[in-house]
């Protein structure tokens, strides 16, 4: 899943850099050791940011006695970010952020609330368990998870528009529905590279519009079916 994750760190990152509209924070969820590094790399270079100014909390050297990240690394962090940096802003990494604590978690929100300055947060995260809050205040980007990847590709793998309602109907009821849709955009990304797809680019931008429309309340069920039907006319 590394050029899927490159693939939407250039997208977002690069839209951000271009229109000069980035976010205060971000959290990759499901990214492993190699993909963070390579996030984060792309972050410094669009972000130009000098070495002096980067934060980082790694998990093995910041846990508690229950693995969990402490209330004292993220105060250390909040600390660092709020002071002057050397070139143009501050940039805080924040690796396994699914092992903070109830208590680091809310010391962190507040400053997700009210970020210093220029300061940038970016976290990480294995897993989605992340406070509500704190998912709420960063621009999310997802990674399909090993069982998305050899799962969720149902829109190509079922034969019959019952066979795949069924699947729609389970993916719901798993709380996948953010997994199928990365699954179905990595399948649609690769078609555009490779076949050179027009269609595959007009089907990314109507996910997209799918995905927003789902989360503003729109009926999954019948979203989802309409999306696999058309990716299934373009295979």
């Amino acid at each position: 899943m590394l050029d899927y994750v490159c693939m939407k760190a250039d997208e977002i990152l690069g839209k951000d850099a271009e229109n000069k509209t980035w976010a205060h924070a971000y959290l990759f969820i499901g990214c492993d050791k190699t993909a963070e590094a390579e996030v984060r790399q792309k972050i410094l270079s669009f972000r130009h940011y000098l070495i002096a100014d980067v934060s980082e909390i790694q998990k093995s050297e910041e846990s508690g006695k229950r693995g969990e990240i402490k209330v004292d690394a993220i105060r250390r962090l909040i600390h660092e970010i709020s002071l002057s940096p050397h070139g143009d802003g501050r940039v805080a990494f924040i690796y396994s952020a699914d092992s903070l604590n109830i208590a680091s978690a809310n010391l962190l929100l507040k400053t997700l609330e009210e970020p210093p300055g220029k300061a940038m947060l970016v976290l990480f995260a294995e897993t989605e368990k992340i406070l509500p809050t704190i998912k709420s205040r960063c621009r999310v980007v997802r990674v399909p998870s090993a069982r998305a990847s050899a799962d969720l590709n149902l829109g190509f793998t079922k034969e019959t528009f019952l066979e795949i309602s069924k699947e729609v109907d389970k993916v719901i009821k798993d709380g996948q529905i953010e997994d199928l849709l990365d699954q179905l955009e990595l399948d649609l990304r690769e078609s555009m590279i490779r076949e050179k797809s027009i269609r595959a680019v007009k089907l990314i931008k109507k996910l997209e519009i799918i995905r927003k429309d789902i989360r503003n309340n729109a009926n999954p069920k019948l979203a989802l079916e309409s999306l696999i039907l058309m990716i299934r006319e373009l295979k």
